[in-house]
Formats: structure tokens, C-alpha cells, sequence
């Protein structure tokens, strides 16, 4: 892979920006990484194919399995973007406060696109933006002509304060914070999983889901690697997800994040299935309002010592787990 030029300048300015004191401690490791934003679906095959891919190509190739943008926003960005790979500076993006979460259909916001189980990869921000194709804007690409960057000295010019802010501020008076939020590094085509460092999920249920989902052998290569998001430092929040499932021989317990900001319901469908007899058991409800804890019983199910389970709101995948009765033993 070639570098850049100036690969050392970019290297040494993001070591400077680490040490700077108005990030805190909350933000102080942002400039070690930059941040991929995804669905668990689109996730999976990413990680499956070992290639983040552009948006052209994804949609050319069939390989999209959730479109989490806003047709709105896609329909003003210059189509030349779709080209590229696209990372944010920071999680915790305005698109993000926009498309996070399960929501009612008719509670989703920009043009109905949501993003039900994301997926943060994490990529070691100087190893991508020392490759010598890699750019970068200051603020929104989904704006007019917007300007995008490649050397050095005008990395070390970006308004770092206004991209990394993260409280909440008056948009009369600091009008341009929400466009500096949206910065991003962009590399063209496609890019290798060589520099990912992390991959976090919001909570243990969509970890679960996660590695259900994953072939084994891809699991193995990336294991050591997924964590869980426990300190609220990736994810809002404001919406529903599957927080904990306990899988049982005779029942099975959701404990959900019901999301604050929710005020409709949902078309809930739980789908379990033997996996020696193949045998199947639904639970559906088309007004479901998520509780704290939701119980199901599995005393009518004929008995099983394994079965997988999938839980769907609205026809999105929430969670999918699997029991062993072995697996549930002490010992």
C-alpha cells in the first residue's frame, strides 16, 4: 500500500491531537480511530467478504443488505461519493441521532431510513489516512461542492474542536457545528479490513445476534475483537433494542431498552425452531409495546434440548440466539 508524502505530518498531528485538553476523557481516544457506521446485516457480509465496499459498488453487486441512509440526503449528495468508502471522525454523528434504533414506521425520520442494530467498525485512523487515495472533508458531503482534502496541511487546519464537539449548543449561534460533525475520510472504491481495530455493539443481545449470524470460521478471525459498548460512549440509546435474552428449556426472557424518545408499537413475531426435530413455535403481537422484561412461555412448544430463536419488530431482525441444553448446565 503506498502512502502519502506527508504520511509522518498526518502521523505525528493526530499524536498531538490525542494529548489536547478540551477532549476530556470522554473523547480523548477519538483521534486514534475512525468509525464505520452500519446494520448488523450489512455488517455480517462485510466481515464475511473481508472488504468495506463503496456505496456504487454495493448497490451494483446486490450486497446491501440494509440501506440505513436517508433517500433525502442521497438524492442531494453528488452521486460522484458513492464511489468511495466512507468513515466518519467521531460516533455519535447528527445521521446517527437521526437513524438509530428500532422506531415505528411512523416515527422514522429521514425518509424512513433507519439503521435497527448498528455496528461501529473501528479503524485505525492514521493507517487510513496516511494510504496515498484517502480524503477527507471538514464537514458534510451532502452539501453543494463540497471541498475534500488530501495533504497534510490542511488535515492539521480542520476544525477538530467543532467536529469532535459532542454538547449541546445553540444552532442560531453556532450554525455550522451540525455540518463539521458529519466530516469524513473517504477512500476510493473499496477498502481492506486489514486496519480494523474494533467492532462494538450497542448491547450483549446484539452481540449475540451478531456472532449467530457470522460464519464460524469468520467469528474465529474476529472474536477477540467485538465488545460491547457498555458505557454508552457509541450508542444514544433513545430508541428500542434487545438489551439481555435468557434462553430456557421452558422460556425464553427479552429485557429491553424500551427507548425513551418510542411512542407507537410494533408488529413483534418470535420464530423458534427445533433443531433436532425441526418443529416450529411463533409468537406474534401486531401492537407490541416493549416492557422492561418480556417473558415467553415454551411449555405448549414440544419439548427440545436445543432450538434456535429469532426476534423480528416490523420485520427487521432484532435478535437471534441459540440453546443447548447442555450449554445451560453448572458444570
Amino acid at each position: 500500500m503506498k502512502l502519502k508524502s506527508d504520511a509522518q505530518q498526518f502521523v505525528d498531528y493526530l499524536d498531538n491531537l490525542k494529548t489536547q485538553q478540551w477532549l476530556g476523557q470522554s473523547r480523548k481516544w477519538w483521534p486514534k480511530y475512525l468509525f464505520h457506521y452500519t446494520d448488523v446485516n450489512n455488517a455480517v457480509e462485510v466481515l464475511r467478504n473481508g472488504v468495506l465496499l463503496s456505496r456504487r459498488q454495493l448497490e451494483t453487486n446486490g450486497g446491501m443488505m440494509t440501506d440505513n441512509a436517508s433517500p433525502d440526503v442521497i438524492g442531494q449528495t453528488d452521486g460522484k461519493w458513492k464511489d468511495f468508502v466512507r468513515f466518519y471522525f467521531r460516533p455519535k454523528t447528527p445521521t446517527q441521532y437521526n437513524n438509530e434504533g428500532f422506531r415505528p414506521v411512523a416515527e422514522r425520520r429521514i425518509g424512513g431510513a433507519h439503521c435497527p442494530v448498528p455496528i461501529f467498525f473501528l479503524f485505525d485512523s492514521s493507517r487510513i489516512l496516511t494510504m496515498e487515495k484517502s480524503l477527507f472533508s471538514a464537514g458534510s458531503l451532502a452539501v453543494q461542492n463540497p471541498y475534500v482534502f488530501c495533504n497534510a496541511s490542511d488535515f492539521i487546519n480542520l476544525p477538530f474542536q467543532k467536529i469532535y464537539h459532542n454538547t449541546w449548543y445553540d444552532p442560531t449561534i453556532d450554525y455550522d457545528i451540525k455540518f463539521h460533525r458529519h466530516a469524513e475520510v473517504i477512500v476510493p472504491q473499496r477498502c481492506d479490513l486489514d486496519h480494523l481495530k474494533f467492532i462494538v455493539c450497542r448491547s450483549v443481545a446484539e452481540k449475540e445476534t451478531l456472532i449467530q449470524l457470522l460464519p464460524n470460521d469468520v467469528h474465529e478471525k474476529y472474536k477477540n475483537i467485538i465488545r460491547i459498548d457498555g458505557k454508552s460512549e457509541f450508542f444514544h440509546s433513545y430508541w428500542t433494542y434487545v438489551e439481555k435474552v435468557n434462553l430456557e428449556e421452558n422460556s425464553i426472557t427479552f429485557q429491553f431498552n424500551k427507548g425513551e424518545k418510542v411512542k407507537g408499537t410494533f408488529q413483534v413475531h418470535l420464530s423458534i425452531k427445533g433443531l433436532e426435530s425441526g418443529d416450529g413455535h411463533h409468537w406474534k403481537d401486531p401492537n407490541f409495546r416493549p416492557t422492561d422484561t418480556q417473558r415467553i412461555n415454551l411449555v405448549s412448544f414440544k419439548k427440545a434440548e436445543s432450538y434456535s430463536c429469532k426476534l423480528y419488530l416490523d420485520n427487521q431482525l432484532a435478535y437471534s440466539g441459540t440453546f443447548h441444553k447442555d450449554n445451560s448446565l453448572p458444570f
